[in-house]
């Protein structure tokens, strides 16, 4: 094992320590502990420490410390001190410092393993000497355990630290908290009703800064989209129809996988190395998973829960890079007879709502309008937000592989109909109600007389973006026109 390069990344070593010079007094010594491995920022860090827990941290100060050691004249005094030291090229403040830590830690961490498993194979080889596996592997296990110390399972805080805990800057990504860092959200809705589109426009959302279908973004993201639905024909006819942001090379933000070979088996150890993996090379603020009933294995709450488990297990430990999670799922089967829902009462609509619906901090419902195949208009209710207010319902059109407002669209009638307007309205009865020219409120009347239709199903059928939108033009006096 004498051929073995030992882990190390000395500009990084250097980087830290310029930033904790930087930064004197703001607690970044504890987070480094005892990771630094190049002579001689390992001897001299005790000395940078116990400076900085004094607050008296400066360079002048530090060099008198390290002045009276024994190494201080073999690393050429105080112009390379100051030079390595004092000129680091790269700062890292904030979440890239403690990315930094956490690599100078994985290197640490990787030399305790070479050392202690160099002692194993030399102890294991010389047959002169008695020979314990459990003893000589002790050591093995304690790097181990320092390696990966189990998070305690209780953090008890006081109200005091409860009231002082500062929010990150991107912590709240989207709406009044209906998307955070390390919050679960879920998507729900019945097959084609646009679910991964929602979960693409939240991607291209998170490029743009622009609203996600009616909720702000507060701070632009990357997104990862795992997902076994859709193949490489699907993706490229709707990436295709999806106009380019202006300024934005979405390339930069959005990764999305083709339908796996083998589906999104959470419950395998080396898929979940492999996300992780993915994870750490991306740094995403949102993760999605399309769809849930692909990652349990069964229909049972111990599968859902080992899946959600299975799901926290690959996220970064540290909360400053922990994404936020959208789980996209299907709505149970309804029952013949049954109301149309609104609001709160959409969550038990989830299928394995016991277990998906309690975890997840917010849940959002999309609905078709209608059953007309024609009709594209669907309907965006938060069921869910346990961080904010749910908000208004929303309806809009599915267009150019994105949304569109569904301006005049009638939630009320939407929601008091159980059949949801079910009606199909055809082009000649659009046609007649228009007749030779009418206002837009004439022409609903006249609709819902002739057909028997609910308001949202005329206001929908006559919008401009609607499905009769080739045949619809509107006068600057407000009178709409049929053309053939």
């Amino acid at each position: 094992m004498d051929n073995i390069k030992i882990p190390k990344n000395t500009e990084l070593e250097i980087s830290i320590l310029s930033t904790i010079l930087d930064n004197p007094g703001k607690g970044l010594c504890a987070e480094l502990a005892d990771d630094l491995f190049t002579f001689p920022w390992s001897k001299s860090y005790p000395a940078i420490e116990a400076l900085d827990a004094s607050k008296a941290l400066t360079f002048p100060s530090l060099e008198q410390e390290i002045r009276k050691t024994d190494f201080y004249d073999s690393i050429g005094g105080s112009g390379s001190l100051k030079d390595l030291l004092g000129t680091g090229e790269i700062r890292m403040p904030g979440p890239d410092y403690k990315h930094g830590v956490q690599q100078l830690r994985d290197l640490a961490h990787r030399r305790a393993a070479i050392k202690s498993g160099s002692k194993l194979v030399s102890s294991a080889s010389d047959e002169t000497r008695e020979f314990s596996i459990t003893e000589s592997g002790r050591e093995l296990i304690e790097a181990a355990r320092k390696a990966d110390p189990r998070k305690p399972f209780l953090e008890f805080r006081t109200p005091t630290e409860c009231r002082e805990w500062e929010m990150p800057e991107d912590y709240v990504l989207a709406g009044d908290s209906h998307l955070t860092r390390g919050g679960i959200c879920v998507v729900g809705g019945v097959p084609g009703c646009g679910k991964s589109r929602a979960a693409v426009a939240l991607a291209i959302a998170g490029a743009t800064g622009k609203d996600w279908l009616g909720l702000s973004v507060h701070s632009k993201f990357k997104t990862l989209i795992i997902q076994a639905e859709n193949g490489p024909a699907r993706l490229k006819t709707e990436f295709s129809d999806i106009e380019t942001p202006e300024g934005i090379n979405l390339d930069d933000w959005i990764r999305i996988t083709p339908q796996p070979d083998f589906g999104l088996p959470l419950h395998d150890a080396e898929f979940r190395d492999e996300l992780k993996n993915h994870i750490e090379e991306h740094n995403p603020g949102v993760i999605v998973f399309d769809p849930w009933n692909r990652m349990v294995l069964d229909d049972k709450q111990k599968d859902y829960r080992a899946a959600i488990e299975s799901i926290n297990s690959c996220l970064p430990s540290d909360p400053n890079r922990k994404p936020a999670v959208v789980i996209v799922a299907h709505l149970r089967k309804q029952s013949s007879g049954e109301g149309r829902k609104r609001g709160r009462d959409l969550l038990p609509e989830l299928s394995g709502s016991g277990m998906i619906g309690s975890v997840a901090r917010s849940v959002f419902v999309l609905e078709h309008a209608s059953p007309d195949d024609e009709d594209d208009t669907v309907v965006w209710t938060c069921a869910k937000n346990n961080d904010g207010r749910e908000g208004c319902s929303s309806a809009w059109f599915r267009r150019n592989g994105l949304f569109a407002p569904a301006e005049g669209f009638d939630l009320e009638e939407f929601f008091k109909s159980e059949e949801g307007g079910r009606i199909k309205i055809e082009a000649a009865s659009v046609k007649a109600a228009i007749g030779g020219g009418v206002t837009k409120r004439d022409a609903v009347k006249r609709l819902i007389n002739d057909t028997g239709c609910k308001d949202s199903a005329a206001y929908s059928a006559l919008a401009s973006g609607g499905r009769f939108k080739g045949n619809l033009d509107e006068t600057n006096g407000g009178i709409l026109i049929w053309n053939d």
